[in-house]
């Protein structure tokens, strides 16, 4: 019953809460009053935190293990220095390559490297492979090596031109072989051409060559291996000049002959040479011919120290008369000497000798100084016809690239023609014109001759000489009429290999 009450009473309160107030709505209708200005409720925005939803980790993709690539062993080298003998035995410390490949030697001097200058090779396997030995060609061994890797590529023999080199370098090694010598002294050559040559020492079986200094080879012997002593080297003496190189050459052609397959024998990458001073008989090489414009032309002349060359007249009994002319020689080979001739006093006979030139630079000095020179305690004289009037030497020859033969020697007394003719039967010109040049007065050397019309090969030929007697160098068959020897044409004939 209590909570009866209560609860009536309490509704009853809020009846008349509701009635009071709608009461006072309406007392203030009546008497209106100023409203005040209501500033609006904040809004408290209230925001829910919500935490995240948990997120698992993602799991990586598992990737497959990289296999393992071998790298390549780089080609290398490692070795020391060391003695090279007679037996050429060469060791490396270690090589490494990366592939199958050759190890290979050459001499310090080779440049580019080829099979002729390879002094040994080993074909290798790949990997690293210590004490690798190898046996070398020491003819052409030097101080110095140079030692190269190349890839094999499957060939079984090294070409050092084509194969592809993967590692260079050098080594110095001490040369203990057997050095090839040559002992030789000054000397005097008489007219035999011997050469004395005390000792020898050769590497291999080969040969001793004797050579004038711009290579003439003017003779060679035969030399063992080993050592040899006392040997006689014969040479043309007519062709040799005061000083001479004496050259070691190795036999590698054919066994016994001499030939151009047959190299240079070296050591330390040099040819064994040795030099030498001849002094050599006075000789004077000098044709007869006419003198023309007053000049005499000498071909050669060796001289043992400065000198002058005089022309003498010969007098009635064979005797040397007055000087006509003198021309300065030096020391050794003399070539083409002109000496001009007082003409007035000429004899059919002129005699050639020398004089030492006592004061060098000076002018031809005689009888005060420049004495005439001696040979084995005696004057020397050589001859020279000048009535010989004009000739021709020829020779056989094979045609040359450009269709020419080679007139070695011809002497003219007036200007004329050499021409080249076809033989008949009869061994005399047919009159058949090949080819023609024209000659100045006085001497002429190697003219070369074109043949317009070469014909077929052996065939013989001849050479002759043609005054040239009208238009200077205007060839006229008309005109230009054969030069008479002794009422005889100047023809040589000749056969065009």
């Amino acid at each position: 019953m209590s909570m009866k009450r209560n609860r009536q009473r309490l509704v009853t309160g809020l009846w008349l809460g509701f009635i009071l107030l709608m009461g006072l709505g309406c007392a203030q209708e009546e008497e209106p009053t100023a409203v005040p200005t209501v500033e609006p409720t904040a809004v408290l925005e209230v925001v829910a935190t919500i935490p995240p939803t948990p997120t698992t980790a993602a799991t990586p993709t598992p990737r497959p293990t990289a296999t393992p690539t071998a790298t390549p062993l780089p080609p290398s080298l490692r070795v020391a220095p060391q003695p090279l003998g007679p037996d050429g035995r060469l060791v490396m410390t270690e090589v490494t390559l990366p592939d199958e490949g050759w190890l290979a030697v050459f001499p310090a001097f080779a440049d580019p490297f080829t099979a002729e200058n390879l002094l040994g090779a080993i074909l290798l396997q790949p990997g690293i492979q210590p004490d690798v030995a190898l046996t070398l060609d020491t003819t052409l061994a030097t101080s110095t090596l140079q030692i190269a890797l190349y890839s094999a590529d499957g060939e079984a023999e090294l070409d050092p031109t084509t194969a592809e080199l993967l590692f260079l370098t050098e080594l110095e090694v001490t040369l203990e072989l057997v050095q090839p010598a040559i002992n030789a002294a000054d000397q005097e050559v008489l007219e035999d051409g011997l050469v004395r040559v005390e000792g020898v020492t050769s590497n291999g079986a080969g040969w001793l060559a004797i050579h004038n200094p711009d290579g003439t080879m003017l003779g060679y012997m035969p030399v063992p291996d080993g050592e040899s002593t006392d040997i006689p080297v014969f040479i043309r003496w007519r062709e040799a000049l005061p000083e001479l190189t004496l050259l070691l050459y190795s036999d590698e052609g054919e066994v016994g002959s001499f030939e151009t397959a047959d190299p240079p024998m070296l050591y330390d990458g040099q040819p064994v040479s040795h030099t030498i001073r001849i002094t050599l008989p006075p000789e004077i090489v000098v044709f007869d011919q006419p003198i023309v414009g007053g000049n005499l032309t000498v071909e050669r002349v060796i001289s043992d120290g400065p000198a002058w060359l005089a022309v003498y007249q010969q007098t009635e009994e064979g005797q040397p008369g007055l000087i006509l002319g003198s021309a300065a020689l030096q020391d050794g080979l003399n070539s083409h000497v002109t000496i001009t001739l007082t003409t007035a006093s000429l004899t059919e006979v002129l005699l050639l000798t020398l004089h030492d030139d006592t004061t060098p630079g000076a002018d031809f000095d005689f009888p005060a100084n420049d004495p005439p020179r001696r040979y084995q305690g005696r004057a020397f004289f050589t001859p020279v016809n000048t009535a010989v009037g004009s000739y021709l030497i020829m020779r056989d020859q094979p045609l040359a690239a450009d269709n020419s033969v080679v007139v070695p020697w011809l002497v003219v007394e007036a200007d004329s023609w050499v021409v080249v003719t076809a033989v008949g039967e009869d061994g005399q010109p047919s009159g058949e014109l090949l080819g023609r040049a024209w000659l100045p007065a006085g001497v002429n050397r190697q003219i070369s001759i074109i043949l317009e019309e070469p014909p077929t090969t052996p065939a013989n030929l001849a050479v002759q000489l043609v005054q040239d007697g009208g238009t200077i160098q205007m060839f006229e068959p008309t005109v230009d009429t054969p030069l008479l020897r002794r009422g005889r044409t100047l023809v040589v004939p000749f056969v065009l290999e």
